[in-house]
């Protein structure tokens, strides 16, 4: 686009936002009121997410990932751990990843010092520690070593960040 056809379409697009907007749209919006009743009955419908629930998800990645043939699921903090774990884990400069491998159980690596924390998130995992002197990356080499998976094909969940790919 050209300096002209730009001028051109900021000056129609200024033009247009003094016309009128329509009748309906600064009509009042309607609110409901819910009773008590209504509320409760709504509150009852949810129910929280069940171990075989999230069994299942396992169950159908780890199918996936055998017919796309990866070997491993690599994933941190975010919507897809907590899909699939129920961990709430925020990101921050110190690596905390699970583990998924095709056959068995989650894997979890998280800071030392959030110990206590990563094992309420993580229930009965497997999960290993790294101090602030050492590598979580040479602890996340060592765990696919021990689950025979050093020359495995890893999938690696999408918004998993750049230096924790090129650390691995």
């Amino acid at each position: 686009m050209n300096r002209r056809k730009f001028l051109k379409t900021g000056a129609a697009t200024g033009a247009l936002s003094f016309v009128s907007s329509p009748s309906w749209a600064n009509a009042p919006i309607e609110q409901k009121h819910f009773s008590d009743d209504e509320i409760n009955a709504i509150r009852k419908r949810i129910v929280p997410i069940s171990a075989a629930e999230y069994k299942q998800r396992d169950a159908k990645a780890q199918a996936l990932m055998a017919q796309n043939k990866l070997d491993v699921l690599l994933m941190e903090g975010g919507a897809s751990l907590n899909y699939f774990t129920g961990a709430t884990w925020g990101r921050s400069e110190r690596t905390f990843v699970c583990l998924l491998p095709q056959s068995g159980e989650h894997l979890f690596v998280a800071p030392r010092f959030e110990e206590g924390r990563a094992k309420q998130q993580t229930g009965n995992a497997k999960l290993l520690t790294w101090q602030e002197n050492e590598s979580p990356f040479q602890l996340i080499a060592q765990a696919l070593k021990e689950m025979n998976l050093s020359a495995a094909a890893m999938g690696i969940e999408e918004t998993v960040r750049y230096f924790i790919t090129q650390n691995l």
